[in-house]
Parts: C-alpha cells; structure tokens; sequence
C-alpha cells in the first residue's frame, strides 16, 4: 500500500526544526563523548599517579625503617646487651633484651621491634599494638630476609600475616667482629597510611590479600566490596560507578592468605557530576531552543499553509458548484498572487458554467417545445396510419401490406424517442408530480423484460437470477421498465456473438439492487465520466443506427441519461464499472417500499437462475 504523502504544513516543520535537532543532537553527544574522553582521561592518569604517590610513601616508609634499624643495631646500648657471654646468657639477660627492645621501640616509628639469634629463633619483641600476638613470626613470614641478614646482609621484605600487610627491615647486630643476632623492625600497612595517600590522590585504597579485602582508607560501600573483595586475579578495572587498578607491595613470601595488593579505586560519579550538570544544562537549552523553533516553524507554516487551505477548500466547493466561498488573501507575495489568481478563475469559470447552463435550458426548452410540437402530429399520422393499415380505407395490396408494416414501426420508433424526450425533459425540470407512483416488484418488471426482449439479430447468451419476492418498490413502472429496457439493450448492444450478459436482482437491508453485466468492449477511465450526458455516444455518429441491437450500434445518446433521470427521480443512483477490453457491469439501486420493514434481514444477494435465454 503506497503511503500517504506528507502535508505541507508538517514538511515545513519537518526541514525547518529537523536539522536544528539533529544538529543538537550531535553537538550534544560529540560534547559528551569529548569530554566523557577527557574525564575519563583524567581519571586513567590520577589512579597512575596514585600509584606513584603510593609507592613514593611507601618506600619513604622504608627508608626510615631501614635508617631507625641500623641506628639501632649500632646503639651501644642496644648491642652492648651482646657482650654477655653466651654461657651467662639465662633468664635475665631475656629480660634485660627485651626491655632494650622496648625503649629502642619507643624513639622509632616502627610497630614492632624482634630480636633473633644467629640461629633464627626469636629471642626479644616489643609492639605498639594491644593484641601482641606470640606467634606472629612462627609461620614463614620473611624468613629468607632473617636468612640473608644472619649472613650479614641487610635485607627488606613486606608479607601478609594474621591478616595484615607488613614492611620490614632485617640488619645484623654485630659484636667484636661478629654476628651476635639479626634485628628485625616492621611496620604495618594500616588503614592510617591508606588515609594519607587518599588525602593526596582523591582516591580510595582497599589493601587485600588474593581473596579479602584486609583494610581500607574508609569503610567500603556494599557495592565496591562486593567488586574488590573476591578474586583478585578477576579483578575487572571498569564498573558504571567506579574505576580501578591493582598494585603489589613486593614479592615476598606468601602466607595461605597470598601476597598483599592494593586496591586504588576512584569514584567516577564525583567527577562526571560536573558533565552531567552541563548535560542537563545543553539539553535544557536545547529543548528550548528546539520548542522555540517548533513555534517559529508553526507560525510560519501557518503563515504559508492557512491560505493555500482556504484555496483548497474553495475548490472542493467549487467542484460542488459552490462559488461564493470567499478566499481572504491579501500581500503581493506568491501565495497573494495564487489567490488572486485562483479568484479570477473561478469568476471566469463561473460566468462560463452559467453560459454552458443557459444554452441547457435553452436547448432543453427547445427539445421539450420540439416533443410537445412532434407529439400531436406524430399521433395524428399513427392513427391515420392505424386505419389504413387496419383497412378502414379498403383493401391494401400485398407489397404496400410490409411497406406499411415497416412504416408503422419506424412511426412507433420515432415516437419512442419523441418520448423519451419529454420524459428526459420533465424528470430534468424535476416535475415528481409527473410520475404515477405505485408500488412496484422489481423481480417480475425485470422478468417480464427479460421474456419479451427481441433478441433474435443476436447470439447473446442472456442469464436472469432473480432475488427472493419481496423486493417491492415505490415508482413509475412505465419508467422504471423504461430504465432496465435500456441497461439491457445496451449491454446486449456492447456483447459481441456467443457472449454472455448477466442480470442480477438483489437486496441489501434498505435497497434494491439491479446489475447488469456484460462481457462487451468495456468503457474508457476516461469515457465514464460523459456516459451519461444527453445525447452522447461512443464512437463515429456516421455510424448511427438507432433503434437495433446489431454489435456496435449507435442510438441517439438518450438512453443513459435518461436511466440516470429516472433512477433520480426515484431517490436512487446508477453506477458503472468497466475496464476496456473486460466488459461493464450497470449497478442500479432504488430505495425499498416503505411497506418493508428496515430491520428485516436481508436475504443472500446471489439467487438462483430463473431463467436462460440465447439470442
């Protein structure tokens, strides 16, 4: 099915607000996609440099452990505690270490201070912290760093243990030339260190081992947890709300627990708040900026469309012959000069169309004065005609006897067509008073039509179906009969030799309806539309043969319009249907008697043959 075009109002707003939306469309998302880029950007480089500041803080931390250590080992009132032989090394000299250890843990920043001997066992500890656990150093944690400082090498390393990350610096304690004992100072990676690379990076850092989270610089949302604390080989590094990357402390050994990682995340929301802000702003502006378009573009088109419609609707009146519609158009633009135009036409039209009427009625007076004039002498001339032929004026010859006859149906014929005038002329001077109206069964008037046509010039195969009785309806029967006689011939007229015409009676809830199909020449899309104009006919007018039914034959172009007259008069219509070269099919339809009842159901429309007849 083709598509129904767009107005012309709606293809001014369309090219006038449609680019400006596109436009602002693009703007709009090239804007976001930019700068979504560059925050993104921004937020790639801040996790590295966080990374870096992380890193930075943590090597200075170290560096102090490694410079607190080795002050320490070379304090002589830390290593002189050494200098007891071993021999005399009991209760108290444990004692005596571990209370050094803990005033060294005092001057430093470290969490804890351990002593070890030359053969890796702990022999002194101090810590900062409430729950000293005794068995922090029993498990493996950095004892490859405690093996190279026994050897004499200062050494560092970070593990995690009793779920916290931990930096230590192991040196040897050396006495007299000799490795006396392997000092061990440690820090922990706790949430306060965490704090202080967030406060300095805009970032938040989570530190975890392989599968839990161990601290955090701030409580963890629900939603982050559940991204950073399962497995960390996993680790997506893009979320809706967050951004993310992974760093290790170190390689040291791992407990059960796995190497410590951090965890820097950043928050993306804070900084796409801005761009959203400016997004809803550009859209707002945008929105109103396309709105106040909308409203430039409706004036406008209204500007340029309300005329061109008042013309259109002085048209379609002007087609219902409707000419005093006005069309208000003022300006010296196009659309004023259509109108002015368009005026002027219809005036000329107008007093052309008044003109083409009068010579109507002229010539319809003419025809009716001419019908009145023929009429009485035409029946003087049967009726004299009547009595010669009858043989009131004596006895005929056998020769003038079929002059006579063919004399006397040419008289009938012309007086037929004398008749048809002056009914043609009435009904178009809309004299109802004129028509004998009774109630009439369509289904017999057609029947009996049907039985007496003479078709015998013919090899016509004419079928009649009729409807079931009942379709009654009010009218001139010499007139209705007048009607169907002519949709008959003349279907019978268009049929060429071994041809079939069909004639169908059937009803609908309020109508009655006559078709008349045939399997004829067919009509022109563009004949139709002057079929039923007096005194036309199809064809050459030197080939005129009125008054027969040989193929092809030509009347006097009365028949049609008269059909159309009659079915007028009845408060009904004819219609035509045809394709050249397909046939045409006649469609007459008249109102139903008053007598049936509107809400009677009608009954099927295709009956069955009542009779065939071949011509």
């Amino acid at each position: 099915m083709r598509a129904a075009p767009l107005r012309l109002r709606t293809r001014i707003m369309l090219l006038t607000t449609g680019p400006l939306l596109v436009l602002s469309c693009t703007l709009l998302f090239l804007t976001h996609q930019t700068t979504k880029r560059s925050v993104e950007s921004t937020v790639r480089q801040g996790l590295r440099d966080a990374e870096l500041v992380f890193d930075e803080m943590l090597a200075s931390q170290r560096r102090t452990l490694r410079s607190q250590a080795e002050v320490t080992a070379r304090d002589p009132r830390f290593f002189a505690t050494f200098s007891v032989p071993h021999a005399d090394r009991g209760e108290q000299f444990a004692q005596t270490l571990q209370g050094v250890a803990e005033d060294f843990l005092e001057v430093t920043d470290a969490t804890f201070l351990e002593v070890y001997s030359q053969h890796g066992e702990r022999i002194a500890r101090a810590d900062r912290r409430d729950d000293q656990d005794d068995a922090w150093t029993d498990l493996s944690n950095g004892r490859a760093s405690l093996g190279r400082a026994r050897r004499g090498m200062r050494s560092e390393d970070q593990f995690v243990a009793h779920h916290q990350a931990v930096v230590v610096t192991d040196v040897p304690v050396w006495v007299a030339g000799h490795i006396e004992a392997v000092l061990r100072v440690g820090q922990t990676i706790d949430a306060a260190f965490l704090r202080q690379v967030s406060q300095l990076t805009s970032t938040s850092l989570i530190l975890t081992d392989a599968t839990r989270i161990l601290c955090a610089n701030r409580e963890v949302p629900p939603a982050l947890a559940a991204i950073v604390g399962g497995d960390q080989d996993a680790l997506k590094t893009e979320h809706a709300d967050y951004r993310i990357t992974r760093h290790a402390l170190g390689q040291g050994n791992a407990t059960e627990a796995g190497a410590a990682r951090v965890v820097i995340v950043r928050d993306v929301r804070q900084d796409l708040a801005p761009l959203k802000r400016a997004e809803k702003t550009m859209a707002g502006l945008g929105v109103a900026t396309i709105l106040a378009t909308l409203a430039a573009a409706w004036a406008l088109s209204v500007g340029v469309t309300g005329p061109l419609q008042r013309v259109v609707h002085a048209s379609r009146e002007l087609r219902r012959g409707n000419y005093e519609v006005p069309v208000p158009i003022a300006g010296n633009d196009e659309v004023g000069e259509l109108g002015r135009s368009f005026h002027e036409m219809r005036t000329a039209l107008h007093e052309h169309v008044k003109h083409l009427e009068d010579i109507d009625r002229i010539k319809s007076d003419f025809l009716a004065l001419a019908g009145h004039e023929l009429k009485t002498p035409l029946t003087t001339i049967i009726s004299f005609h009547d009595a010669i032929h009858s043989g009131m004026l004596g006895e005929l010859p056998d020769e003038v006897v079929e002059t006579n006859q063919i004399v006397k149906e040419q008289l009938w014929r012309l007086n037929g067509l004398v008749q048809d005038i002056l009914d043609l002329t009435q009904l178009e001077q809309q004299k109802q008073a004129a028509l004998a109206v009774a109630p009439v069964n369509l289904s017999d008037l057609v029947q009996s039509i049907h039985a007496r046509q003479d078709r015998s010039c013919r090899r016509v195969e004419c079928n009649f179906f009729r409807a079931p009785e009942g379709l009654v309806v009010n009218g001139d029967a010499r007139l209705l009969e007048r009607a169907v006689s002519s949709l008959l011939d003349n279907a019978v007229k268009f049929t060429p030799d071994e041809g079939h015409v069909r004639v169908e009676i059937s009803r609908t809830q309020e109508e009655a309806v006559l078709r008349v199909r045939d399997e004829g020449v067919g009509i022109e899309h563009d004949e139709k539309r002057w079929i039923f104009a007096k005194f036309y006919e199809r064809g050459d007018i030197d080939h005129h043969t009125s008054g027969d039914l040989e193929f092809g034959s030509r009347g006097a172009g009365l028949g049609l319009a008269l059909v159309q007259a009659i079915a007028r008069a009845h408060f009904g219509r004819v219609d035509v249907n045809s394709q050249l070269g397909q046939g045409s099919t006649f469609t007459l339809t008249l109102p139903l008697a008053a007598t049936l009842s509107p809400n009677s159901e009608a009954p099927d429309p295709v009956a069955t043959p009542e009779a065939t007849v071949t011509a």
